[in-house]
């Protein structure tokens, strides 16, 4: 039996892909560097087989209908475009694609030379939680929005994580939240930006603390996070029928008018429950994708990706 799936990548991440595609019954084969756990991870996850990424080739990749890239975020890029030289055509990448809105670019740029469908896995966008607000939002109106990306850098410290990547950690964590402010909202363009306590973490040269507002599409944003106060993320919407809280970003609730009490809007299915939160959506998105290339999707593309990361960049205080 040939994998219809080739799943690059063996860390947690690839573990829930690897989860939820044994869910579907689709078959996958996984490749990743490291032989031995390669060879562990193939087996506890029951793929067809296994192969080391520096002895993928094109007959390999041509085997499998299409491509899922989870590896560590300073390896998207450079094993993405590999994927792209090999004949990879349908393609889903993980979160953010690249540590760069310039790479990114580059990245884009390839795959439209090529010919391929490539989109970013976005899964918390399909959480059952962010769905509801959605829907939520197609019917009333907001008036404004506030999000928290603190992180907790006791934990990002001592996360193993390189030392690049740790430097750029709000392109390759924070990134949740902000994409989905701008997935709820529209567009995310900063009118006033303050980076503050630059130096405070060695791991975070730019900065700790970042404050700022501007507009989504129409609707007035505001922001403020500080990695080294307490803190969580969250995403707030307010319409005049209700006050919207993400916090955690798994569960969704509400403040009603006239009243201080949060009310929790239950899930309606098991999803985020039973997988990993909005993993099963988006691998069922991107599949079905892929038989309607010219679809509206959620998952967006990388050019339109890119963007974000800019806009990351800048409230993070890494452009120039």
């Amino acid at each position: 039996m040939l994998p219809s799936v080739l799943l690059v990548g063996s860390g947690p991440m690839a573990r829930e892909y690897a989860r939820v595609l044994r869910g579907r019954g689709t078959s996958f084969r996984v490749v990743a560097r490291d032989p031995g756990r390669t060879a562990v991870f193939a087996d506890e996850t029951g793929a067809v087989d296994h192969v080391l990424l520096e002895d993928l080739d094109a007959g390999t990749v041509a085997e499998s209908a299409w491509t899922i890239v989870a590896t560590t975020p300073e390896s998207l890029d450079p094993v993405a475009t590999r994927l792209l030289d090999l004949g990879a055509r349908e393609m889903l990448l993980e979160k953010p694609g690249a540590m760069s809105a310039g790479a990114l670019r580059g990245l884009a740029d390839r795959a439209e030379e090529v010919g391929a469908l490539v989109r970013i896995a976005t899964n918390r966008r399909y959480f059952g939680s962010v769905v509801a607000l959605r829907a939520i939002l197609d019917d009333e109106a907001p008036l404004c929005a506030r999000f928290d990306f603190t992180e907790w850098a006791d934990r990002v410290a001592t996360s193993g994580r390189r030392a690049d990547v740790l430097e750029r950690w709000a392109l390759a964590n924070s990134i949740h939240v902000i994409d989905t402010v701008e997935h709820l909202l529209g567009p995310l363009r900063p009118d006033h930006v303050t980076v503050g306590d630059p130096g405070a973490l060695t791991w975070h040269p730019a900065g700790a603390t970042f404050v700022g507002s501007g507009r989504c599409t129409a609707v007035p944003v505001t922001w403020s996070s500080s990695w080294i106060a307490p803190g969580r993320w969250s995403i707030e919407v307010r319409t005049r029928q209700g006050r919207y809280r993400l916090a955690p970003m798994e569960r969704l609730f509400v403040m009603r008018p006239g009243t201080v009490a949060w009310t929790e809007i239950p899930p309606t299915d098991s999803l985020d429950t039973d997988w990993k939160p909005g993993v099963w959506r988006t691998v069922e998105a991107f599949d079905g994708l892929r038989e309607r290339p010219t679809s509206p999707s959620v998952l967006p593309q990388l050019r339109t990706f890119a963007e974000t990361l800019a806009i990351i960049e800048t409230i993070a205080g890494y452009a120039s």
